[in-house]
């Protein structure tokens, strides 16, 4: 809305020039475009949440002021299942994940451990003992490739080898590596559909640290080797480290690049996009709605719209904040989804978001748990409030209900008797009016 009133006051300002009143008086013209109360302009004030029927006013006392009717905004949602979960196996079994991101030794490809010595000699079998597993779990994959081999550093000279460790930079060979990937597609292509090149890219971090520029041709080198041998597979570009200045400014040097190469110029060499949403434990769930905007704004911005945007690692990494994880999980999944998130891969083995800790299974696995077993195959989600999300879940409205501050209010169409589960999967049946919110998240259906 401020952008909008600046973009007027700038016309306004072109008009009074073009009458030679010039631009420098006391403002008072300027001002008067948006000198009347939303109440005044005869407008309806929507919250954040909500979508206007006609068009947006410019009202001096609101930002969200409405010519027509405000209605709250849905999120539609096609395709399988978005539930996912970066990390280890364990705990795993039974809690209805149906995705897995493998990235480091021995579940991701690195080029690496499966040809050490540099001879065209391969070994699977630490990666198909983890395609394996998650065959067993029922649990489809999507595999990070890790683009570096130490030989091959050192063959061009771009490592000495010396220490023991190599930066992960583009292959100085790219006949061997385009060998190995075209391999590993052929082998695992039928079993695995999604592939990630490389991790968190960036000037001087602990992953891939290669120029934007040199990580565009590794993607477009890496996605034609991977369609060629694999139609159906697809490429999920570097997952991003947060959204920041510093990751802004990466992205959108790969992103320039991609347009200059006639092979990228429709596809952007990519399918989907991967952005990593950490935080506190809770709190930030606002903030993904932002998120996801700023995201895709970008990638729409270099010509390359309509991209789905995953989170492959979703969840708190502050160890120093571990209470409430499993009340946090389900309010960053309802704010996640209904900003529209298509997969969402949990931090499964990390502190404070694992669900196994010293064996045992922590609030967060019955959450995830819950939250699965509530809402999987959903098809829309009404943000109704803040804290108030109304799933709808083959046929059946499912709401998920909290309240983070002071006192709020049931939704006035939920009526009689409902079937209420906390985060936890304790159930209970009872009179709506009955209700109280609190900041524990609740799911509530209609009594059957």
């Amino acid at each position: 809305m401020r952008l909008k009133k600046i973009v007027w006051k700038v016309i306004f300002c072109f008009l009074l020039l073009g009458m030679m009143l010039g631009c420098g008086g006391d403002g008072d013209a300027g001002d008067s475009l948006s000198s009347q109360t939303c109440s005044e302009l005869g407008g309806n004030v929507c919250s954040s949440s909500q979508t206007c029927s006609g068009s947006w006013l410019d009202a001096s006392d609101e930002d969200y002021c409405c010519n027509g009717s405000c209605t709250d905004a849905t999120t539609f949602f096609s395709g399988d299942s978005p539930f996912g979960a970066h990390g280890g196996y364990e705990g795993l079994n039974g809690i209805g994940v149906k995705y897995k991101r493998n990235t480091a030794n021995p579940c991701g490809l690195v080029w690496d451990l499966i040809e050490p010595n540099y001879d065209g000699v391969y070994d699977w079998s630490a990666f198909e003992g983890c395609v394996d597993t998650a065959d067993s779990l029922g649990i489809k994959l999507m595999v990070s490739i890790t683009s570096m081999n130490t030989q091959d550093q050192i063959s061009c000279g771009k490592c000495t080898g010396n220490d023991g460790f190599c930066d992960r930079l583009n292959p100085c060979n790219w006949t061997k590596y385009e060998d190995f990937l075209k391999t590993a597609i052929g082998l695992y292509g039928s079993r695995i559909r999604y592939w990630q090149l490389e991790n968190e890219p960036s000037y001087n971090g602990h992953f891939y640290i290669d120029t934007p520029e040199n990580y565009a041709e590794l993607l477009s080198r890496s996605y034609s080797i991977i369609k060629e041998n694999c139609q159906d597979c697809e490429v999920v570009v570097a997952g991003m480290a947060g959204y920041n200045t510093a990751v802004e400014d990466y992205y959108s040097n790969i992103l320039s690049s991609l347009q200059n190469r006639p092979e990228c110029v429709q596809s952007g060499c990519f399918d989907i996009i991967d952005t990593h949403a950490g935080g506190e434990a809770t709190g930030w769930y606002d903030e993904l709605g932002n998120i996801y905007s700023e995201v895709s704004s970008l990638f729409s911005g270099f010509g390359f719209p309509g991209k789905p945007v995953w989170s492959t690692e979703f969840g708190s990494l502050n160890c120093g904040t571990t209470n409430n994880m499993g009340q946090a999980l389900i309010k960053l999944y309802s704010s996640g989804l209904f900003a529209g998130f298509k997969k969402l891969f949990w931090r499964v083995s990390e502190c404070p978001s694992w669900i196994i800790e010293k064996g045992e299974k922590t609030d967060t696995y019955y959450a995830y748990k819950t939250l699965i077993s509530k809402i999987e195959g959903f098809n829309s989600i009404k943000k109704i409030s803040d804290g108030q999300y109304k799933f709808s879940v083959n046929g059946k409205n499912v709401y998920v209900l909290w309240c983070d501050s002071g006192s709020c209010s049931i939704p006035p169409e939920i009526t009689g008797t409902v079937f209420v589960t906390d985060y936890l999967g304790s159930e209970t049946t009872m009179d709506a009016y009955k209700m109280k919110l609190t900041e524990s998240p609740v799911f509530v259906e209609a009594a059957q």
